[in-house]
């Protein structure tokens, strides 16, 4: 089996949680931001697509024109014609199962991108910025969030604005992957229903937890949210989604 086909079967694996418990190619996802990426690309076309003949067309197209490469068939059959001819195949299929797929049902994956807004610089609106939450918020506003997570992590707990920071920290972490830390600031700031951003809190929490396919603990969090709260419609029109 060559390093591609080897790579296939284990991002396969990875998304039907299949992986063996010794193996550590799903820490590997976390860790490694192309590999995610790559993982994220098979989700939308393989994981997503519900039709098991199409999914199943996808793979021999895989390991025929791997088997192709490794027989060195291309001298009755040009590798570019191939490739052409594979790839023209690959896009039908793939176009073919996002309607079938797509048309009535969406991956947590597309769900969570979809509702995934950042929530508004409250801190400054306020007028409410020392120098170093200046820089975070600075950051978090400009969408550089990998860097505003370094200057959100250096505030110390001594801070007056420490715990309403600790919630812009929790959303430049989703928009990078850092899903389950995430979820840890998350879940602790939504033990204080006093915190002036409880609602949105809530609100990000259920979409951390969907991001994390984590569904049921995503629908109780929505069902808890008000009409007369943040994002009430949003959080009505997503149950709805997950519950279908």
């Amino acid at each position: 089996m060559n390093k591609n086909q080897e790579e296939f079967e284990k991002i396969e694996k990875h998304l039907l949680h299949k992986v063996d418990e010794n193996d550590t190619f799903s820490q590997k996802v976390e860790n490694d931001k192309q590999l995610k990426e790559d993982v994220d690309l098979h989700c939308v076309f393989i994981s997503g697509i519900k039709n098991a003949g199409i999914r199943e067309g996808i793979r021999n197209i895989h390991l025929k024109h791997t088997k192709a490469k490794n027989e060195n068939t291309f001298k009755q059959f040009p590798g570019w014609a191939f490739g052409i001819a594979a790839s023209v195949t690959l896009l039908a299929l793939i176009i073919t199962g996002y309607f079938l797929f797509y048309g009535e049902d969406q991956s947590n994956n597309t769900l969570f991108a979809k509702y995934l807004t950042p929530y508004p610089d409250a801190i400054s609106l306020r007028g409410e910025r020392s120098g170093e939450v200046e820089q975070a918020m600075n950051l978090y506003a400009s969408g550089s969030y990998e860097e505003a997570v370094t200057y959100f992590s250096g505030i110390p707990d001594q801070n007056i604005y420490y715990e309403d920071t600790r919630f812009y920290l929790s959303i430049c972490l989703l928009s990078i992957n850092e899903t389950e830390k995430a979820i840890d600031i998350l879940s602790q700031l939504c033990n204080n229903n006093q915190n002036r951003f409880f609602p949105q809190i809530r609100w990000y929490l259920a979409l951390a937890y969907l991001k994390n396919n984590q569904s049921q603990k995503c629908i109780e969090l929505l069902d808890q949210i008000a009409e007369e709260e943040y994002k009430y419609s949003e959080a009505k029109g997503l149950i709805d989604k997950l519950s279908n």
